[in-house]
């Protein structure tokens, strides 16, 4: 009896240790990670660009005169770097290449030249260069042909290749090894308690290959999911349903000097570790618009035809709440492009690459060019919006230019981590006098009226 559970437990250990040594090689070997701009959330890598638009080749994003890429973790040997930028052919500067630079934080920066059009760029990145937020920098020029903006290369798709030996980012890879570990440590302490108490199949004594077989075959398994799903990172999409009677239990279990009603932070661990909780993976389109930068430019996604999200699927309906309002109305000098106009708007005037709510009303003369507009505003004959996210029942004022200006990467002093691309933000019930002009990055707090503008214009930048 003891020779049989000596051997169980010596052919354990060995299926452990070769399951253990498959499981390192699944979870170390080199892994590429791509990324196509134009997908959902490809601005969490894509820093401080412009937002995605579609050229002749594909969805793209113009850069500034500096922009950030950020890839997945630090990898632990050399990787490279491959951009796919495109670089506008200029003939006042001739064919004469643009100097770029690829810099992080502590490492000298990676100089490269970019002649006109499309190319593919290698750059090799030293151990760990990946850690933080990479800056590429570069020069720029004006399109022209009323666009404003400073553009530098156009990033179409950039991807990390580790060296061999390279090996997976390192947080992702520790944190996969102490998990398998730990449950194959469980399974082969499961196979060789089988086997030492015969515990084998229909009261028969056990085997050792029993014991070798369960945890040979759980850290197969194991290696393979490794394999095949080597960077599945799931978040919460903030979408919860609850029983009342336990959702009124979780949050009364606080006191007024610590109360308990963060839901990350002390509901939804609590029902995790006693409760009966479910969670749903969903593989559709979801995007985090926890920031202005990211709900500005998933509203601007929903006017490109080419998203993978559709909001008259039938099959998919939208559940929200909606007011019986009368259609919208376009009038005879109306001029509207590429836009989403709700039910209950009057347009009068021009409506450019735009997101209108229920009850919006656009002057004659008027122009409302890449915004974002909520329920009930009025914009006055001759007002312009460009890049303007406008809070429900403001009132702007005839004549009034909100997000004037070429300056868009002047930051908003008191925000300078929030607005950096020239969107401006106007509050609710906000009153724009007429005839001013207010700049990029600009915050209007809700209920200002003519009075809180005592200079008239407002430059870029600043707070009302």
């Amino acid at each position: 009896m003891f020779r049989r559970a000596l051997a169980a437990l010596a052919l354990t250990l060995v299926a452990l240790a070769l399951t253990l040594t498959a499981l390192m090689g699944a979870l170390l070997a080199p892994r590429p990670w791509a990324l196509d701009v134009g997908a959902p959330g490809d601005a969490y890598s894509v820093i401080d660009a412009y937002p995605a638009e579609q050229g002749d080749g594909g969805s793209l994003r113009w850069s500034r005169d500096s922009v950030g890429l950020r890839v997945p973790g630090a990898y632990i040997g050399e990787s490279t770097l491959s951009l796919r930028l495109y670089r506008e052919a200029l003939p006042e500067r001739g064919d004469a290449p643009w100097p770029l630079a690829l810099a992080q934080a502590d490492a000298p920066p990676a100089r490269f030249d970019a002649p006109p059009g499309w190319r593919v760029y290698r750059v090799l990145l030293p151990p760990g260069a990946s850690a933080g937020p990479l800056t590429l920098t570069g020069p720029t020029f004006q399109p022209g042909r009323g666009d404003p903006r400073d553009l530098g290369v156009a990033i179409d798709s950039l991807a990390v290749r580790p060296l061999p030996g390279a090996g997976v980012p390192l947080a992702l890879a520790l944190a996969r090894v102490i998990w398998l570990t730990l449950a194959l440590a469980l399974a082969a302490a499961a196979g060789w308690l089988i086997d030492r108490w015969s515990l084998g199949v229909a009261g028969a004594a056990g085997r050792p290959r029993r014991a070798a077989g369960l945890v040979a075959g759980l850290g197969a398994a194991l290696a393979a999911w490794a394999w095949l799903d080597p960077m599945s990172l799931a978040c919460s999409m903030g979408i919860y349903v609850f029983n009342a009677d336990k959702l009124i239990s979780r949050l009364s279990e606080g006191s007024d000097d610590k109360p308990r009603i963060d839901f990350g932070k002390n509901v939804i661990p609590a029902m995790v570790a006693e409760d009966r909780v479910y969670a749903h993976r969903f593989t559709g389109y979801w995007v985090d618009v926890g920031t202005i930068q990211s709900y500005w430019e998933t509203s601007m996604q929903l006017l490109d035809s080419t998203l993978d999200f559709d909001l008259f699927d039938q099959s998919w309906v939208i559940r929200t709440r909606s007011e019986e309002r009368p259609p919208a109305k376009v009038g005879p000098q109306a001029r509207v492009g590429q836009s989403i106009i709700c039910n209950g708007c009057t347009i009068r005037g021009t409506v450019e690459r735009s997101v209108l709510s229920p009850g919006v009303y656009v002057s004659p003369g008027a122009v409302v060019r890449d915004s974002v507009v909520m329920n009930d505003v009025w914009i006055g004959p001759g007002a312009v919006l460009d890049r303007v996210i406008v809070d429900k029942q403001v009132v702007v004022g005839a004549g009034a230019r909100v997000g004037f200006g070429d300056d868009l990467t002047v930051p908003n002093a008191r925000q300078p981590d929030k607005l950096t691309t020239g969107v401006s933000v106007i509050g609710k019930s906000a009153h724009i006098p007429p005839g001013i002009s207010v700049g990029r990055n600009v915050v209007i707090n809700a209920d200002r009226d003519t009075e809180d503008f005592p200079g008239g214009d407002v430059a870029s930048g600043e707070t009302i």
